[in-house]
């Protein structure tokens, strides 16, 4: 929208899913692009920063996101694990990758969610648990969440000091049927005749 603006706009504007889904495979597709090489799957993990995924707790999920070597060296000194250092470049970590997730994952299944969490981010490392719907709604969304007729939205999630649009609530059931039908042409009637046949 910036972009037709600042180029004259109004214009008509078209995001298909399936193109955005390209766009959006980034470093992916333009090492397929240019290499012919087909990524393998990483699961949670990153292709090109290690450590940058998903580990297990004793009680669940942490997601750690080591972008630079400064977080990894804070990472190794945190979890008391010096001799981990040694990885304390991007490219050290890729090509030890499978013995440095490892050795994490042995360390980190020993204590909770929280604990880790606290731990790392009094660190200055890249931490999160992984939360379930329920714990996210209760800790982050419940804010964002109103309810109109009995069921339950989520307002849109941009804050503005303007006044911004409301959501309109799903209509009941038949709720429009009476207006659509004689914006049809039929007259009420017609309408009321086929309501109380059940149609």
């Amino acid at each position: 929208i910036l972009w037709s603006l600042n180029n004259g706009g109004p214009a008509f504007l078209d995001v298909p899913m399936l193109y955005t889904q390209f766009y959006l495979t980034l470093e992916d597709a333009y090492m397929y692009l240019n290499t012919g090489l087909i990524p393998k799957r990483q699961g949670s993990g990153h292709r090109y920063l290690v450590p940058y995924q998903a580990f297990r707790t004793s009680d669940g999920y942490i997601f750690i996101a080591i972008f630079t070597d400064e977080q990894y060296l804070r990472l190794c000194k945190a979890i008391n694990r010096q001799d981990l250092e040694r990885f304390n470049t991007i490219s050290k970590r890729l090509e030890n990758r499978n013995y440095i997730v490892n050795e994490l994952q042995e360390i980190l299944k020993n204590n909770s969610r929280k604990y880790w969490t606290e731990l790392l981010s009094n660190a200055d490392v890249p931490v999160a648990p992984v939360l379930n719907m329920d714990e996210a709604f209760k800790n982050y969304g419940n804010k964002l969440v109103f309810e109109e007729n009995g069921i339950k939205y989520i307002r849109f999630p941009v804050n503005s000091n303007l006044k911004m649009g409301s959501i309109a609530p799903a209509p009941k059931l038949g709720q429009n049927t009476r207006e659509i039908m004689l914006q049809l042409g039929y007259d009420n009637q017609h309408i009321d005749n086929l309501i109380q046949k059940g149609i």
